[in-house]
């Protein structure tokens, strides 16, 4: 099975089609699946862009496919970052609709997903959102925002047993990317409970790299606009790198 890994795009979905497209001419092969770390830039309505989006100056148009109901070239899998409208999202959720736009597919909080592609088979488990101590607590004073995880996703996430790969948006408690150290309580729990082959994060924008958790679980940190290609053998449990 080919897999594509990529990085945050911020609603730049042009620019993103047009990576994968290099990295499969890269390896001359079209990946089966692409796993999307977050932020994915999910806004349907271009005004609604968080202050983030807005002040970065980046272009979004995410709407554009969403509006005019436009496939994406390659069936993707994503775990909702920190820059996403997360109410539409979890409206989408409500009402059943996992697959947003054509070919492009949210996973929501402490759920896996099992994909088969001519019979090899791949175990996906994903948590999205960025951490913060009010919201990890479940402070009543505080409304929920879908922006972050909480224990409960963490105590969800831990509960499915084995999994092939953890795709979330952060790195795991104590891992030190670049000048950033992370405190996502609970990614090293979830870790050890369900023993992924392989974690994939972003969200800390810096050069891609292999960290270890303290659980031993290799892990890809992916910058801004990566796109990175693995071949996954499920009886030897193995993502290889390519190219």
């Amino acid at each position: 099975m080919i897999i594509f890994f990529a990085a945050d795009s911020f609603g730049q979905i042009g620019q993103l089609v047009t990576r994968l497209h290099k990295k499969a001419q890269e390896i001359d092969r079209a990946p089966d699946w692409v796993f999307h770390v977050g932020s994915f830039g999910a806004w349907p309505d271009p005004k609604h862009t968080d202050r983030a989006t807005r002040e970065s100056g980046l272009s979004t148009d995410f709407h554009e496919y969403y509006l005019g109901n436009k496939a994406l070239p390659y069936p993707i899998l994503f775990a909702p970052g920190r820059h996403e409208d997360h109410r539409w999202l979890e409206l989408q959720y409500q009402k059943g609709y996992f697959e947003i736009l054509p070919n492009l597919h949210r996973m929501p909080n402490g759920f896996a997903r099992v994909l088969d592609v001519a019979g090899e088979r791949l175990s996906v488990l994903t948590l999205g959102g960025v951490f913060s101590p009010v919201v990890y607590r479940g402070d009543k004073k505080r409304k929920r925002s879908w922006a972050h995880f909480t224990k409960r996703d963490v105590e969800k996430a831990c509960s499915v047993g084995p999994v092939d790969l953890l795709l979330c948006t952060e790195a795991g408690y104590g891992t030190q990317i670049g000048v950033h150290r992370s405190q996502a309580a609970g990614l090293n729990n979830i870790c050890f409970a369900t023993r992924p082959a392989l974690m994939v994060h972003g969200h800390y924008n810096v050069s891609e790299r292999y960290v270890n958790q303290v659980t031993k679980t290799r892990c890809l940190s992916l910058g801004y606009g990566a796109v990175v290609a693995y071949q996954w053998s499920p009886g030897y449990q193995l993502f290889k790198l390519l190219g």
